[in-house]
């Protein structure tokens, strides 16, 4: 670590940046554009944030559904009065190998960014990455090297049991494109019973739930306006070290900690699917434009309400807080 500069590093991930505060750097989104990346230093972590606008603003499945695409772990985030687009890059630099991952990662996140303003479709170029850093049983020995039980499949994708809050869980890695993609599924089995209420509830849960967490988002899959799987996931550039694995698998632990049992409850409890929606709603409709209230009220029953009040059911906020 000897004569190693955190600022260096970045600036040769990001060429442009420039500082715009104590620990604030901003760096334009695409060369010549007038959008601009905020880049926000905390310790172990790079914040990058995108203030976005939707001409027409998708409903929380829509969003859920285009982030599940996003490179990089982008996501979509309640800022203040209007949505946001993020990324979360765990500051790893003890060795070469992680501060090699740290500039490839980082360049992840600015595609991510690019493709999620523009909303269009990932660049689905071949590997430039080396193979050997994902050799299924590899990483599955770095899995079981951190405390975890790894198997690998025989198609190679690797299982890693998880318990948040002492329930099972399987946190499922594979392989995509020029990275690894760990996901935890919620609700196995459960969507193909769910009606309109219970979907609108658990998108709107997850939306909210996704831009509460770090270095995790939520993902869903669907199509027909129907929920088909739903979950938290985290996508990783491949690496030579086990670090930006194991903060994948921790942060995936932390997300089924703090959500996964209530959106387990939207999903299969009609009654507490429709309280949230009132909940969520009554809240929207309290609430002085454009403070947008952090938590929702106290109630008599057990809900996931802590989520229910900053992204609107239906529709989200515009980067000026009118709603549609």
């Amino acid at each position: 670590m000897s004569g190693f500069d955190l600022t260096t590093l970045l600036k040769t991930a990001l060429p442009e940046v420039v500082p715009s505060g104590v620990g604030r750097w901003t760096f334009p989104l695409a060369p010549g554009a007038r959008e601009s990346v905020t880049m926000e230093l905390v310790p172990h972590w790079a914040c990058f944030t995108l203030p976005s606008r939707f001409d027409q603003p998708p409903s929380p499945m829509m969003m859920l559904l285009r982030q599940s695409a996003w490179p990089g772990n982008v996501k979509v985030i309640a800022e203040a009065a209007y949505l946001a687009l993020r990324a979360e890059v765990p500051l790893i630099v003890e060795t070469v190998a992680d501060r090699s991952w740290v500039t490839r990662h980082v360049g992840k996140v600015v595609q991510g960014l690019r493709v999620a303003a523009e909303n269009r479709s990932p660049d689905m170029s071949a590997d430039s990455d080396s193979g050997c850093d994902t050799i299924p049983e590899l990483l599955a020995d770095r899995c079981r090297a951190a405390g975890w039980h790894a198997a690998v499949k025989a198609d190679g994708e690797i299982q890693v049991d998880i318990e948040p809050r002492s329930v099972r869980r399987v946190v499922s890695i594979v392989r995509q494109q020029a990275g690894l993609r760990a996901r935890v599924q919620l609700g196995i089995g459960e969507f193909a019973r769910t009606g309109k209420e219970h979907l609108r509830a658990v998108t709107h849960f997850l939306l909210r739930a996704s831009s509460s967490l770090r270095f995790a988002r939520a993902w869903v899959s669907g199509e027909g306006g129907s929920l088909l799987e739903a979950g938290f996931e985290c996508t990783i550039s491949v690496c030579a070290s086990d670090g930006p694995l194991v903060m994948a698998i921790g942060a995936l632990t932390t997300a089924c900690d703090l959500f996964a049992c209530e959106a387990e409850a939207l999903i299969e409890n009609t009654t507490v699917a429709h309280r949230y929606l009132q909940v969520a709603q009554g809240v929207r409709r309290c609430l002085p434009q454009p403070i947008m209230q952090l938590h929702a009220p106290k109630s008599d029953l057990i809900l996931p309400l802590a989520a229910g009040a900053a992204v609107p059911v239906h529709q989200p906020y515009t980067r000026e807080g009118a709603s549609t």
